[in-house]
């Protein structure tokens, strides 16, 4: 009978998954990219209130620090382009850019201050699930979330609440150094979805950096405007 108490005691004791702390996940995450030099990319954006569609072709050289992208209608014609430091970046793409992609632990911090989640020394983590992910959280003001087990990030939002907007990776393709691309986020601004993200090619350059290009003409397509306010 004592045996069979005991064996009921542990039944109930809840069970406790193992919680790393913050840094701990952020630092391993970075560590996990740490041969990526540069990055290239091809995806389709769709501005979903107007369904309106258009290319990205964007260049991030952690090397020197420095983002580009040009901007292509379907059927290639050029809508304008861009380029500028990394550590300057718009808003939600500093988590998508800079702290879920670039291997400078110097700027992936700085990132984190901005957004209002840079963990404090041994801040805990705390679970919870983001669509159907099991993840790593933390933040107080603001929230950052990394797949549990994958030390992949895959949210960040302004808010606590669901209210607040957040850029969401729902997918991923590979790149070299073992790191993991967001192949399908989704933009949510002001309480609704505003703009998907589909990665259509991908490849990563690590001799030598592109020569870099005069700059073209500003985009002035509403849709490519937001989207450059919001996330480049």
């Amino acid at each position: 009978m004592k045996a069979l108490m005991i064996a009921i005691i542990f039944m109930a004791a809840p069970a406790h998954a193992y919680l790393p702390p913050a840094g701990f996940v952020l630092g391993h995450s970075v560590t996990e990219r740490a041969g990526l030099k540069s990055l290239e990319w091809t995806a389709k954006i769709t501005e979903l209130k107007s369904h309106s569609v258009f290319k990205e072709i964007l260049r991030l050289d952690f090397v020197s620090g420095k983002m580009s992208a040009s901007f292509q209608s379907p059927s290639d014609e050029p809508l304008g382009s861009i380029q500028g430091p990394i550590a300057l970046i718009n808003k939600l793409g500093r988590f998508w850019l800079c702290v879920s992609l670039d291997p400078n632990i110097a700027r992936v911090k700085s990132a984190l201050e901005t957004l209002r989640v840079l963990p404090a020394e041994m801040e805990e983590t705390r679970l919870d699930r983001i669509g159907s992910q099991i993840a790593w959280v933390w933040g107080v003001d603001a929230l950052i979330g990394f797949e549990k087990d994958e030390f992949t990030p895959l949210i960040y939002r302004e808010t606590q609440d669901s209210k607040g907007d957040s850029v969401l990776f729902q997918g991923f393709a590979i790149a070299a150094a073992n790191s993991k691309v967001p192949k399908n986020v989704m933009i949510h601004v002001r309480g609704e979805d505003l703009f998907s993200f589909e990665l259509k090619s991908i490849k990563t350059d690590a001799l030598a950096p592109a020569k870099e290009k005069a700059p073209g003409s500003a985009p002035q397509l509403p849709a490519i405007k937001e989207w450059i306010s919001l996330v480049r």
